[in-house]
């Protein structure tokens, strides 16, 4: 009725298993990079800023995709100029981590929820950004 002896047996077939399907995908990853290069690209596009091929119903209503667009965006800018003015180093660290790692493995939406919080840090520094430019521009006139 058992297949293994012990729990060595066991762990030897894990790790069996492990290098099995590693070998499987490198085949598959070096046999065509284009396509897994295009595929992670979208997979980054669906988590960083906007899932284009969501199935979820109502995920397209204005009310609920507008406000990800904009907020992906403005925290994306933020990211971008947080990283030219070399400032919050700790933030930018996790958030570039979250943001090239999880595509890779995952690309539910609840993976989404932790960096959430700190796109709003990022919108929030483009928004300061935008208001100081705004009120520079009408103390001039």
């Amino acid at each position: 009725m058992f297949f293994f002896s012990s729990k060595y047996d066991l762990k030897k077939f894990e790790i069996f298993l492990d290098e099995y399907f590693l070998d499987i995908a490198r085949e598959n990853i070096m046999s065509n990079p284009s396509m897994y290069t295009k595929h992670y690209f979208d997979k980054f596009f669906a988590f960083s800023i906007f899932n284009y091929k969501s199935t979820y119903p109502n995920y397209f209503n204005p009310l609920i995709f507008i406000p990800e667009l904009l907020i992906s965006i403005f925290a994306l800018l933020g990211i971008i100029i947080n990283i030219l003015y070399k400032r919050n180093y700790e933030l930018l660290i996790l958030i570039l981590y979250y943001l090239f790692l999880i595509p890779i493995f995952f690309i539910l939406p609840r993976y989404k929820l932790f960096i959430l919080p700190l796109y709003f840090i990022f919108a929030g520094q483009i928004f300061s950004i935008l208001i100081r430019f705004f009120q520079k521009n009408n103390r001039v006139k």
